[in-house]
């Protein structure tokens, strides 16, 4: 199908032989995924999207990690901590692994929590991941997002010949919808606040979506809204759909996350870390 377009599933795979540069020259299978998010999972409809992605990755045999902009209280993590390292197969270490000062990193798989970009450096030059998908709200509006603050780091900072693939997960039409909500608005003070979005939003959204390999939404409204507006920042437009029976590998051509498989494309990584 068309790069460009929302082809059929093509579940995120490693070419045959492929290794990681986790574990020196033991091939094993799948890849090694970095999932980043603004915080860690809550009970909130976003948030369960991004949990069912996980475990998709997981089921397709993927080495996933999670990356969590900032810390949340216990209370409001769902599914618990010591859950989502039982999912990804880790040890549970009771918290997320903090990421900062001169601290080295846990090899994946892991969790972690950004602290300073001292520790995500440390992190990006270690070359462990493969892929990375990277959520892309604005939900601290006017503050930077986690994609507008992370992504650049991480691919600065990524050992020559391990750039990651990177899949931007957007969950809205965000420039389209500035527009929409700015003619439809009739107090002249939430007119204004979605005008400065309609001007503000696009070279940021243009920015993020230049560092990715794939722009990924949950629709195929948004993502036709956005390939018209953004096309030629990113190579693929995907739409990720989840169900239950996306969760396996029998899982219907309309299910599941599209043609990030590309990610494995690059040749197969050697001992000494290094990769096409």
């Amino acid at each position: 199908s068309d790069s460009r377009g929302s082809g059929g599933v093509l579940p995120l795979r490693p070419p045959p032989g492929a290794g990681s540069s986790v574990g020196g020259c033991e091939e094993r299978k799948g890849l090694s995924v970095l999932l980043i998010h603004e915080h860690h999972l809550k009970a909130i409809g976003s948030d369960l999207r991004l949990l069912g992605l996980l475990l998709q990755l997981r089921e397709q045999g993927h080495r996933t990690s999670l990356l969590f902009r900032g810390r949340t209280p216990r209370e409001e993590r769902s599914p618990p901590t010591s859950e989502l390292y039982r999912i990804i197969g880790a040890e549970d270490l009771g918290d997320p692994l903090a990421l900062g000062g001169q601290a080295t990193p846990r090899t994946p798989p892991s969790i972690y929590e950004m602290q300073d970009l001292h520790g995500l450096v440390a992190l990006a030059k270690q070359g462990w991941f493969d892929a990375v998908l990277c959520t892309f709200w604005f939900w601290r509006d006017p503050a930077p997002s986690a994609a507008e603050l992370l992504l650049p780091t991480l691919l600065t900072h990524a050992p020559a010949g391990r750039r990651p693939f990177v899949a931007v997960l957007s969950d809205d039409a965000h420039s389209a919808k500035a527009a929409m909500m700015a003619g439809w608005e009739h107090v002249e003070e939430r007119k204004a606040l979605w005008r400065g979005k309609m001007h503000s939003l696009p070279p940021r959204q243009h920015a993020v979506y230049s560092l990715a390999d794939a722009v990924v939404h949950i629709s195929e409204t948004d993502a036709r809204l956005e390939r018209a507006a953004f096309n030629g920042t990113a190579r693929y437009w995907r739409v990720v759909r989840m169900s239950l029976r996306s969760f396996t590998r029998e899982g219907g051509a309309d299910d599941g996350l599209e043609s990030i498989d590309d990610a494995a494309t690059r040749p197969a990584t050697t001992c000494g870390g290094g990769g096409g």
